[in-house]
């Protein structure tokens, strides 16, 4: 499944930043979701929830059928941008979004 949005969509990533995000993943590879989401010390990755969302990605959410989920991947990629995604009960993330401007959670990020 493959979620398109003007402003979410893989349709934005350009080389450095695919290239970021590979070696990101890359990096997962020797660890388990309990590492990568719940050390809040060296992990910069976690769970957010659904409802602290901006508008636009609720709806994103709501359309895409993806079921009534609490919370939602967010893996840091660079300062602002992040690959959101769903936790699948096989323990794989399904990866929903490419987020270069951190519009699926709102804050105060100027740098990439």
């Amino acid at each position: 499944m493959l979620l398109v949005h003007d402003d979410l969509g893989w349709h934005a990533i350009d080389g450095q930043a695919l290239q970021n995000l590979q070696q990101r993943l890359r990096g997962y590879e020797c660890r388990t979701w309990q590492e990568i989401l719940h050390d809040k010390i060296h992990s910069p990755d976690h769970l957010m929830a659904v409802n602290k969302l901006s508008k636009v990605a609720q709806t994103e959410l709501r359309r895409s059928g993806v079921g009534d989920i609490d919370e939602i991947v967010s893996l840091r990629i660079g300062r602002r941008c992040r690959a959101w995604g769903v936790m699948q009960e096989n323990g794989t993330l399904l990866l929903l979004w490419w987020d270069p401007k951190h519009l699926v959670y709102k804050m105060n990020v100027t740098d990439n």
